[in-house]
């Protein structure tokens, strides 16, 4: 039973702290002591809020009461740990069929810890370079055969390690049933591919294809020779283009290979998967860099594949995303209240594919500490009703699309509300449901704020 002298009292301290004084004080609870002493007369305060690290010791200490609040649940950090949610999210979307599959709301991404995950990535790096070369306008239009070249050797490329990729892809997806945990397993057999295969895929990709494309134009120059008729050079240039639309085809019609968010371009995005708010994370466009940061941090990395499409607005296209909070009150059962009202964090500078740019946090990523610093926010502060820099609530974004995106069927509004919304809920769904084992049992009394980001 709770003590009566504990009775609308609160402690607060760690992020937000300020926030919250504000808002339980306006509702008529009253704060313990600055003294560190546990409300009146010793009684420890019916609500303690404070940040994860404390708030999970309290736990590992057992000081927490039956009829007290506390804003965070036992082993909690899986949901917010990148890796451990990946394999949670396996495990529970490869279970049965309540759930959506993983690769309709979760782009593709590979927990480096494992050199069987490590393998698979290298495979899936390869089959989208080559892919985005395939995709690239230019390439699909070669007008002589020794344009065409560099396309044949993506192909011979696909048709080398396609298959095993696939394979690789699924056996992941496949989650708990036919996988193992990080530590477990090894590399595997990494296909066997030529040097200037693998500077295709590293960071020197316009000089693989030089070489390659000397090699094979000559081979092919070698195969006319015997007509020297211009219509035998049209028709290998007329079958090397068939055959690319034909993998071009063939990489849309595989489910895993999450074909729109890959493009002509093979952006991958590398994170630690304990840091938050934009902390070690890199976009990288070339293999050899990213591999360099994630041997540099022992392998303990997320590397996930970079959409190619991102949604850009404003009138100078920048790339934001959509940050939903919720709050959970209970693990087993799962409840989860989502607030209405998302907003959109935009980037403070135009988005942009140029390589001088892939570093360039301003550019590429949307955390709002992270854009904070672009010097965009001096001046008063905001109302919290009102936009920000980088900012927009709701209602602007709906204003915005509506007349910014003319073409979307029913219309921006009806988009947002029978399609994306439904579908934002059901991936917060799943990856809190993905993490129950985790979490176990817990107090009736814990509740925590989560924020989840969509592109």
């Amino acid at each position: 039973m709770m003590p009566r002298e504990s009775a609308w009292v609160f402690g607060v301290e760690g992020y937000g702290a300020g926030l919250v004084r504000r808002l339980m004080c306006g509702l008529g609870w009253r704060e313990r002591p600055e003294d560190g002493s546990l409300g009146p007369l010793g009684a420890p305060p019916q609500l303690f809020w404070n940040g994860s690290t404390a708030g999970r010791k309290m736990f590992k200490d057992d000081v927490v009461h039956p009829w007290q609040l506390l804003n965070h649940f036992p082993r909690s950090g899986a949901i917010g740990s990148k890796s451990a949610l990946l394999w949670n999210l396996r495990d529970l979307c490869s279970a049965g069929s309540e759930v959506s599959p993983l690769v309709d709301f979760f782009p593709r991404a590979y927990d480096l810890r494992r050199p069987r995950e490590l393998k698979a990535f290298l495979l899936d790096f390869a089959v989208t370079r080559a892919e985005a070369l395939l995709r690239d306008p230019m390439a699909q239009r070669p007008k002589t055969l020794a344009e065409a070249t560099g396309v044949l050797e993506a192909c011979r490329l696909l048709d080398n390690i396609s298959e095993l990729q696939s394979k690789e892809m699924e056996l992941l997806l496949a989650g708990g049933a036919g996988n193992s945990r990080p530590g477990e397993g090894d590399l595997g057999n990494v296909p066997s591919l030529e040097k200037e295969d693998w500077l295709l895929l590293a960071s020197d990709s316009q000089a693989a294809l030089k070489i390659k494309s000397q090699r094979s134009h000559s081979l092919l120059a070698a195969q006319s020779k015997g007509g020297e008729s211009e219509c035998d050079e049209g028709l290998m240039t007329g079958a090397i283009i068939l055959e690319a639309r034909w993998w071009v085809e063939n990489l849309q019609n595989k489910t895993h290979r999450q074909y729109a968010l890959n493009g002509d371009h093979a952006f991958w995005i590398l994170k630690d998967p304990s840091l938050n708010c934009g902390r070690g994370v890199s976009v990288f466009s070339d293999l050899l860099p990213l591999l360099e940061e994630a041997h540099q941090g022992g392998w303990n990395h997320v590397v996930q594949k970079y959409m190619a499409q991102p949604l850009l607005v404003g009138h100078d296209r920048r790339k934001c995303d959509v940050r939903l909070w919720v709050v959970v009150t209970s693990w087993n059962p799962a409840v989860i209240w989502a607030w209405p009202e998302p907003y959109l964090r935009l980037a403070s500078r135009p988005f942009s594919w140029e390589k001088s740019q892939v570093s360039d946090p301003f550019v590429h990523l949307t955390n709002r500490t992270v854009q904070k610093y672009d010097g965009a926010d001096s001046g008063p502060p905001v109302p919290p009703e009102e936009d920000e820099a980088h900012i927009w609530l709701l209602p602007s974004f709906l204003s915005w699309a509506q007349a910014g995106l003319p073409d979307m069927p029913g219309g921006a509004r009806d988009r947002w509300f029978n399609f994306t919304w439904p579908r934002m809920l059901e991936a917060v769904r799943s990856c809190v449901r993905s993490c129950r084992e985790d979490v176990g049992a817990h107090p009736p009394g814990c509740f925590e704020l989560f924020g989840f980001d969509f592109l």
